[in-house]
């Protein structure tokens, strides 16, 4: 049965239900006015009292605040009412021998509920606090029934012989003018309640509208306009009812197994989705309780498993050193309670290595370990690959280093040639091609220079020798041979005095320092170099700035990457081969020095070099004074 034709059937249902019983009701009253009056207000009251106790009770639960606030309004409504029903002429209860007892419990109670129905659609989107309105509309009864029942400040609603009194009528008239109000507030805010439960409190405004206008014209307390008037606000409290029911208790369970049917056609998607995603790959994923035995296990061939491996112990398994080392690993993570990631070798099956990682499982909020999930990559092929690659590193470097004696000779032989060309040639345009040969020859040597340097770097056959240095030594002996450089492009280059002594491997700092005052000396066209440093804790920085054309933020990450070099840079002299910072980067990695860099494109940058004091001399506080953090932009 599809919706369509569900809300059909149910809607016929209710309207064969309420003519049922609208006859029923109207055959009692035939019979026997009190009778049907007594269980017209009954049936009102049991609603009121059962729309309270459910929307109460499930107050935690319920999504919209409009609910609570009516269950708690009919609380008092139906307190109201039972007190109308049993004061009733003839009842013989609270009778006091006219109608009127009676008649001013009715339209108390309608006088209370009207407004109280505006007041709730106030909560639709918001929550309430449930005793703090039982409070409030608890103190509003009170007060209406010490006003009726003890101090007779109530206005007359009824008089014998008479009927209604003006203020009964206008009462009804006043109540109906607020229930249209509160039905134009629903109408307004249905967007907050689904379909069916909208439609519930749309019937419901309109058949107490058409009840209190009914109530307004009868003169006896027995006519039949008081038959009709009953009969309504039965619906309307049977629609209330009906709301209730479908917002609270029905439609969050239908919503419930909706969401969770879904949830279980998601889950499945989801799980499809994993296994084509993980089963290409050389991927274990799986999950062992505190005894570690397998409880789930997904690709269990890429361990040399199989499916039933699951509820086996480790033990059982994995043989000899396998199952150790496992069962440690797995012990670890549940006694410490925190994941390890660990590369284990296993002989089990194909036998491989494996990137192993165990993450602690908790579940129920528990404080303890209860299982593990881990994951175990086959990382066989990968180490073959990496091993080959750093014998062929290895080997590499060692051709450079060997060859290096006999990759220098030729060059060596070539300015010996050129030296002795140079001096027999006397055409000026001669004397041109050759130095111009001389420069090419330069840039060569330069090259090769450098990359014998990055090779014998990775060779791992350098082994600094640290020492206490000075570094005013270092720093004048780098600025002398790089003065003439610098001259030659019309630039200023300054060393502030430093008496700081540092602990360094005094050849590879100079060598570290000279590399960046020729990269800056390279790439400034015009303006100063300033070199010196700065205390920073128990540490100096060694700072070398300029004035070039500075570094894209977007490139400082990759200016120490060999042969990198700025695109379009106009300041170069065309002879870097991008390996200057890349040796500044090795070489302060192998004496643990921290090299960084800050730029301000257009404007220049800082290269430091971060290195430890000396613990055994005496160090100056002398440096760079504080006008050089200016020195860019001045």
């Amino acid at each position: 049965m599809d919706g369509a034709t569900a809300r059909w059937s149910e809607g016929f249902t209710g309207v064969a239900v309420a003519s049922l019983a609208t006859a029923g009701v109207l055959g009692v009253a035939a019979y026997n006015y009190l009778l049907f009056h007594v269980a017209a207000e009954m049936f009102s009251i049991a609603v009121a009292f059962g729309v309270f106790f459910i929307a109460w009770n499930t107050r935690r639960i319920a999504a919209n605040g409009f609910f609570v606030a009516l269950g708690v309004l009919y609380l008092n409504v139906g307190v109201l009412d039972l007190l109308h029903t049993i004061s009733y002429k003839g009842m013989g209860v609270l009778d006091n021998g006219d109608a009127n007892l009676a008649t001013q419990l009715w339209i108390a109670a309608r006088l209370l509920e009207a407004p109280g129905l505006l007041v709730a659609l106030l909560f639709t989107r918001r929550n309430v606090s449930g005793w703090g309105l039982n409070l409030a509309y608890g103190a509003v009864t009170a007060l209406i029934l010490v006003s009726i029942l003890w101090l007779g400040v109530f206005p007359d609603a009824y008089v014998e012989g008479v009927g209604l009194t003006a203020f009964k009528i206008y009462g009804e008239y006043v109540v109906v003018a607020v229930l249209i109000a509160g039905l134009l507030m629903a109408v307004f805010r249905r967007e907050d309640f689904s379909r069916r439960i909208f439609n519930a409190l749309v019937a419901m405004f309109g058949f107490k509208i058409l009840a209190e206008l009914v109530f307004t014209s009868y003169g006896d307390v027995q006519d039949f306009a008081l038959h009709v008037g009953h009969v309504l606000k039965i619906f309307s409290f049977y629609m209330a009812y009906l709301a209730t029911i479908k917002a609270v208790l029905s439609d969050p369970y239908e919503v419930l197994f909706r969401d969770l049917q879904e949830a279980r056609k998601s889950l499945a998607r989801s799980e499809e989705r994993f296994r084509q995603a993980i089963a290409p790959a050389p991927v274990a994923v799986f999950s062992l309780d505190r005894d570690g035995r397998f409880t789930w296990l997904y690709n269990p061939q890429v361990m040399s498993l199989t499916s039933d491996a699951v509820g086996r112990s480790i033990a059982s398994v994995y043989d000899g050193d396998d199952a150790r080392r496992l069962r440690a690993l797995c012990r670890r993570v549940i006694d410490v309670g925190v994941g390890v990631r660990e590369r284990v070798h296993l002989e089990h099956g194909d036998g491989g290595s494996f990137e192993v990682t165990l993450e602690p499982l908790r579940t129920g909020g528990a404080r303890t370990v209860t299982g593990i999930i881990g994951t175990a990559i086959d990382v066989t092929d990968l180490m073959e690959a990496r091993a080959e690659a750093e014998r062929a590193n290895v080997a590499k470097s060692r051709f450079l280093a060997a060859a290096s004696h006999d990759l220098r000779q030729p060059f060596q032989a070539m300015r010996l040639f050129h030296h002795l060309l140079h001096q027999n040639l006397a055409d000026p345009r001669q004397r041109e091609i050759s130095q111009k040969l001389s420069e090419a020859m330069t840039g060569g040597e330069g090259l090769l220079n450098s990359l014998l340097d990055v090779s014998t770097l990775e060779s791992g056959r350098i082994t600094p020798t640290f020492a206490d240095v000075g570094v005013q030594e270092v720093l004048s002996q780098v600025a002398g041979e790089a003065e003439p450089q610098a001259a030659a492009k019309g630039l200023s280059l300054r060393v502030v005095r430093c008496g700081a002594t540092v602990r360094t491997d005094p050849v590879l700092l100079a060598r570290l320092v000279r590399n960046l005052v020729t990269n800056a000396v390279r790439y400034t066209r015009e303006g100063r170099i300033l070199i010196g440093c700065r205390h920073a804790g128990g540490r100096l920085r060694i700072k070398v700035w300029d004035t070039g054309a500075g570094i894209p933020a977007d490139k400082l990450d990759v200016i120490f990457e060999d042969f990198y070099r700025l695109q379009g840079s106009r300041e170069s002299d065309g002879r870097g081969m991008g390996l200057g910072l890349a040796i500044v980067a090795r070489l302060a990695r192998l004496l643990r020095h921290r090299a960084t860099v800050r730029s301000w494109p257009g404007r220049g940058s800082v290269f430091s070099i971060e290195v430890p004091l000396s613990s055994s001399a005496g160090n100056s506080e002398h440096g760079l004074p504080a006008r050089a953090a200016r020195f860019v932009a001045e």
